[in-house]
This record gives C-alpha cells, structure tokens and sequence, in this order.
C-alpha cells in the first residue's frame, strides 16, 4: 500500500499538461535518464512486448476468460520485476517506485483474475496499469549517452 501512495504522490506532483513538451514550446521540464542506445533500445522493446501483452489481457476481457488474463498479466509482471532489476543502476529512484508500481498493479491484475473477478473488477485493475504507464512517461524521458 505505501507504494501506491508514494506513486500517486508522484503522479500527482507530475500529470500537469505542461510537465511535458507540448506543441507550442520545446522546454521539456521532465526527468531525464541517460542510458546508452543499447539501453534505451532494449526498454523500448520491452514496452513494446508490454503493450502487445496488454493487449492481449484486453482481448482476454472482452472474452471473459480470467485464467487467460491472469497467465498474460504474470507473465508480465514477472518479465517487468525481471527487466526493472536489471536496469536498476540507470534510473532515478521515482523511476524505480513507479517500476514498482506497474509490478504491484499486473499482480493485481493476476490476482482478481485468479478470483474469478468480474470483468469489471479486472478492469478497475487494468486502470491502475494505464496511470502508471502514462505517468511514467509524463515524468521522465530517456536521452541517449552513447558514451556510457
């Protein structure tokens, strides 16, 4: 529960719709991680690999089939634990709080699933997962150092 409050502090604190660079200006006032393109392109891989499993745990909604979603949402969670420990030493520590709350949040996801939770509730679960998702791109933003 602590980290939820911390991450909706977080989010709070930084899901202005100017924290981010919009069209009419260049001042981007997000937190910048520096990470190498190597770096930088294996994270948007996994983002891509998390967007396609998200999919597929909607797909799995709209089916009603919970040990389909609960599968895909584990799956998840155990890849982005697995993916937030070996990137660790580059991000800022609210960077690793919200990583921390995108795994809590699959768990959630996994866990009323496994229930047999109405749609609605894996739903409600869901929700949580998009916050972290948008707020973690509202609050920080990769800049490529080929030097590191």
């Amino acid at each position: 529960m602590k980290r939820v409050g911390i991450f909706l502090l977080l989010l709070a604190a930084n899901l202005s719709p100017t924290r981010a660079a919009s069209p009419e200006t260049t001042q981007d006032t997000r937190i910048t991680i520096a990470v190498s393109n190597k770096e930088r392109n294996q994270t948007l891989f996994e983002m891509r690999a998390f967007l396609e499993g998200f999919f597929s745990i909607q797909a799995a909604l709209a089916r009603h089939d919970n040990p389909a979603i609960a599968s895909m949402a584990r799956y998840i969670q155990t890849t982005f634990q697995d993916t937030a420990n070996s990137l660790t030493s580059v991000h800022p520590e609210g960077y690793d709080q919200m990583s921390g709350f995108l795994i809590d949040s699959f768990g959630a996801v996994a866990r009323a699933a496994e229930k047999n939770a109405q749609p609605q509730v894996v739903h409600e679960r869901l929700i949580d997962v998009v916050a972290g998702c948008a707020g973690c791109h509202q609050m920080f933003r990769f800049e490529v150092h080929d030097k590191r």
